[in-house]
């Protein structure tokens, strides 16, 4: 496991803000989110079991300072969720998830088979239709970086997951909806953000990877939940 940055001060904010990225992501296309945000990146451990992979990743988190605002895109949102179950956060920001994520087993097949292009028409499903080239080839190349194999271990995970609603979390919290996701309905992303008390956010101009797709609307957002996390402590004080 590594980490692309470090918790540090950035666009005036405090705290810790904490990235955990999708299924088969090495992080790479949080990359511009994540340097315009100065978050800690924490791509997911080769595990085959959501409830682990919160669980290695959650002394890391933990020892992070508050206020924390955790993110998590897809398999990283589902991972987020078990973590913020164990430790204490202070916003949530989900992208292009659901209450639980469906993944079909003629789907979950494909991916094991790993066809030689693979991961070009995973991009093409998973991208806005008019995703220009250079996001397209980072989208490959972060799912290059830690190949099929993991790809196909993190989605099985992600097939068997199911999200029990556990301990309240009374936080600020917005779920990323891009409208041209393909993998995730609207429908869903509405039932996440009704479980947890937040709002849907739609994101123009986006599928599955609007933090990739549309950065700077992404990280608007995040700044928007960590500036709630802020007046709450300052309400606190």
């Amino acid at each position: 496991m590594s980490s692309l940055s470090t918790e540090t001060e950035a666009n005036g904010q405090t705290g810790s803000c904490v990235i955990i990225p999708g299924g088969g992501s090495a992080g790479l296309n949080w990359t511009t989110a994540a340097e315009m945000l100065q978050a800690t990146v924490l791509p997911l451990p080769e595990l085959d079991d959501v409830a682990a992979m919160a669980s290695e990743l959650v002394p890391a988190v933990a020892a992070l300072p508050r206020p924390l605002t955790l993110v998590g895109a897809s398999l990283g949102a589902m991972v987020a969720l078990e973590i913020a179950q164990q430790v204490p956060v202070d916003a949530l920001v989900l992208a292009a998830a659901g209450f639980g994520i469906d993944v079909g087993q003629d789907f979950l097949d494909w991916i094991g088979r790993a066809p030689s292009d693979l991961f070009p028409k995973l991009a093409r499903v998973s991208l806005a239709p008019e995703a220009p080239a250079d996001v397209v080839a980072t989208a490959i190349k972060d799912w290059e970086a830690r190949g099929s194999q993991t790809v196909h271990r993190h989605l099985s995970a992600l097939q068997r997951y199911k999200p029990h609603s556990g301990k309240a979390l009374t936080v600020p919290t917005y779920v990323l909806w891009g409208e041209h996701d393909k993998a995730v309905p609207l429908q869903s992303h509405v039932e996440l953000a009704a479980q947890l008390g937040g709002v849907v956010v739609p994101i123009v101009n986006a599928g599955h990877m609007p933090f990739l797709e549309q950065p700077r609307t992404v990280v608007s957002w995040i700044l928007k939940a960590i500036a709630e996390t802020e007046e709450t402590a300052s309400d606190v004080d």
